[in-house]
């Protein structure tokens, strides 16, 4: 969720009044707080557990999903500091100055909105982005810019002072608030223009303006120094955790190299559940136009052949739009359907209700969708799920491991393209009685020698060998 949205609709510290405040007695905040010191089992999810929120006393931890701990981390301990959070931090200033009747205050919302804005863009036109139509994911942030202005450590003091002069007036919690996010806003930037050796920064250009951006590359040190620091009992589970090395990997990449572990055979029987066809033949992924038209081929005959629902499963928006115009003009007699941008829960209802629908996905729908029965019959693996390597983050993780004595591609990305290779197939057996097909249309499965990487990761199951044998599957 971007910052600015985040700050609108987050309980407020400094606003909250608490039992004096007129709307204590209605408070959700304060009813699930109670509720949660009450309570024997408290569940939270990774960005909370990871925020640093107070939660309620617990003598044991459970982590559920625990493949998503790193992502969580990166996401908890980065920065972002975009144009759009410095906008509406302003106007907030520049509306709440209006209240008071504070000519300096307003003054230095706009002073730190027009000189925040331009140094964003000078940051982002240095390390060579050229604007908003530019394609680039983000480029990294080579050489340490400037200080942050001094207008918005300006702002800071301007409504420090503000505070001080409306003490005891019903607007000084909400000058309090914007303190706050002032004070947050210049420690965010001060972070991401602070050279580190563990620590990525990049800018980027998106639609909704310039913004800058820092992730830690060793996420095993900063949770060894604060969630599993608490020397409580911790439990970590996921039916995907293990890669080519078991969970070895994973546990240093997380920084607890000696924990015990065990891992439990599924309780499906795959061997007559599932199937499973890699195709051969498909150009590589590197033709971007050659590739899209042949999954959009191959799909459109897998589908003819499916009875029941197909899911397909795809690794970026660019070639899922692409696919998903071509399979509307092909298939007329079931319902095709593609995420989008927002929430997918009704999109997901939609699709299990229907029992035949076809269903294009991108990364979220790799995990965590639980479609059983025949409304869910084929999974369609458009490409292995390698993580992006144009991206600034996975740029900067290369070149970290490398000075580290390590390799990107053996120590990072084929383990983390394995575990979300096996979440994708995992969509498919979701009860004992589920029977179906996976499909890979990743030539490299069977071509290059990691290949056996993934095919090793995958439970037994039978293999098809053509389009005729994945149509007599269904049959039998």
């Amino acid at each position: 969720m971007p910052q600015n949205l985040w700050e609108k609709l987050a309980r407020d510290t400094d606003i909250c009044q608490g039992p004096i405040g007129p709307y204590w007695e209605r408070c959700l905040w304060r009813r699930d707080r109670e509720r949660c010191e009450k309570a024997q089992i408290v569940v939270v999810n990774h960005a909370l557990l990871l925020s640093g929120a107070r939660l309620p006393a617990h003598d044991a931890l459970i982590l559920d999903e625990a493949h998503n701990l790193e992502e969580a981390a990166v996401s908890r301990f980065g920065c972002e500091v975009s144009l759009g959070r410095i906008v509406a931090l302003a106007d907030e200033v520049r509306l709440t100055a209006r209240l008071c009747g504070d000519d300096p205050l307003a003054n230095a919302a706009e002073a730190a909105l027009s000189s925040g804005g331009r140094f964003l863009e000078e940051v982002c036109r240095n390390t060579g982005l050229s604007g908003p139509d530019d394609e680039a994911s983000g480029r990294l942030i080579e050489s340490s810019p400037k200080s942050a202005p001094l207008q918005l450590l300006g702002l800071e003091a301007a409504l420090s002072a503000a505070v001080a002069q409306q003490e005891g007036r019903p607007v000084e919690a909400d000058l309090r608030s914007l303190f706050s996010r002032a004070a947050q806003l210049g420690h965010d930037m001060g972070e991401i223009l602070k050279p580190a050796p563990e620590t990525a920064r990049w800018a980027s250009w998106t639609r909704h303006g310039p913004e800058l951006r820092s992730a830690p590359l060793d996420v095993g040190r900063r949770l060894s120094e604060s969630l599993f620091a608490r020397g409580l009992p911790t439990v970590l589970t996921s039916a995907t955790l293990a890669s080519g090395d078991g969970l070895a990997g994973f546990k240093k990449r997380i920084g607890l190299p000696d924990a015990r572990e065990l891992a439990l055979d599924s309780p499906y029987d795959y061997a007559t559940q599932a199937a499973l066809w890699c195709v051969p033949d498909l150009p590589e992924p590197k033709d971007e136009a050659a590739h899209a038209k042949a999954i959009a081929d191959h799909c459109a005959e897998i589908i003819a052949r499916v009875p029941g629902g197909v899911f397909i499963l795809f690794s970026n928006w660019k070639t899922l739009k692409k696919v998903h115009a071509t399979l509307r003009k092909k298939i007329k007699d079931r319902p095709v359907w593609a995420q989008g941008p927002s929430g997918h829960e009704a999109l997901l209802e939609q699709f299990s209700q229907a029992g035949d629908a076809v269903l294009l996905g991108v990364d979220t729908f790799w995990q965590g969708v639980d479609v059983p029965g025949p409304a869910l019959s084929c999974v369609v693996l458009t490409k292995l799920p390698f993580p992006n390597v144009g991206s600034p983050l996975e740029e900067a993780r290369g070149r970290w491991l490398t000075e580290n004595g390590l390799e990107y591609f053996p120590d990072w990305s084929l383990p983390k393209a394995v575990m979300k290779f096996r979440q994708g197939f995992g969509r498919l057996i979701r009860a004992s009685t589920d029977r179906g097909a996976v499909v890979c249309l990743d030539s490299r499965l069977l071509k290059k020698g990691y290949g056996k990487v993934f095919l090793k990761a995958l439970p037994a199951c039978k293999r098809l060998e053509s389009l005729d044998e994945l149509g007599a599957f269904f049959k039998k």
